[in-house]
């Protein structure tokens, strides 16, 4: 029986079982206030793309849900048992903290790198596995395939104000881990860091 994980303002997620196994089912809703027409081609496009972008990231090994299968409004992927870098990041310890968020690093330069936004970056969008520690990346409802320095520049932003908003107390060394990581794999890194620091520049100021 469907089981609601979540639900929010395009989607509604559900836990279910495919052949025996668990898997997570991403549904998008209607929304009563467009056209018919319009509505189901909006969210038909944005679950293609949905899926573009998780089949090109499992292609170059990053760590994603992989999709079980793909349907107009729907995408059934793997079941990721674990826990939210949210719920945790605070309480592990330093050495683990590094770990979780070195991963987090790497992944979006491996993102980055092969040309995805992934546009939603919180520490909720990254799971530690359960049974493996591994850290997995989720929900690109939000990404796109874009290779500008901006683009990327702002989405590791956003993982910055992510955390410090949700884990100012080991922030600086959170986000240096992250940044030890991503810079290693970033051939582009002095033109993002660069830019990084323009959009802090902005967002103080407004």
């Amino acid at each position: 029986m469907k089981e609601i994980i979540q639900r929010g303002a395009e989607a509604v997620l559900y836990r279910d079982t495919l052949d025996g196994k668990e898997v997570v089912i991403k549904e998008r809703i209607p929304k009563n206030y467009r056209i018919k027409e319009l509505d189901e081609e909006i969210r038909s496009q944005r679950t293609r793309r949905e899926v573009r972008l998780l089949e090109r990231a499992h292609a170059n090994r990053v760590p994603v849900p992989r999709i079980e299968r793909a349907e107009k409004f729907r995408i059934v992927m793997d079941f990721i048992e674990g826990s939210k870098v949210k719920d945790i990041l605070n309480d592990v310890d330093h050495n683990e903290r590094s770990r979780i968020c070195k991963d987090m690093g790497t992944i979006v330069s491996k993102l980055h790198n092969i040309g995805i936004i992934h546009g939603d970056l919180t520490t909720s969008n990254f799971i530690v596995k359960k049974d493996t520690d591994d850290v997995v990346l989720i929900d690109f409802g939000l990404g796109k395939f874009e290779r500008k320095i901006e683009s990327k520049a702002v989405d590791l932003h956003l993982l910055f104000e992510a955390l410090k908003s949700t884990h100012f107390s080991v922030l600086d060394d959170a986000w240096k881990s992250v940044l030890e990581a991503y810079r290693r794999d970033c051939d582009e890194w002095n033109e993002i860091e660069k830019r990084i620091e323009q959009i802090k520049k902005r967002r103080r100021y407004k």
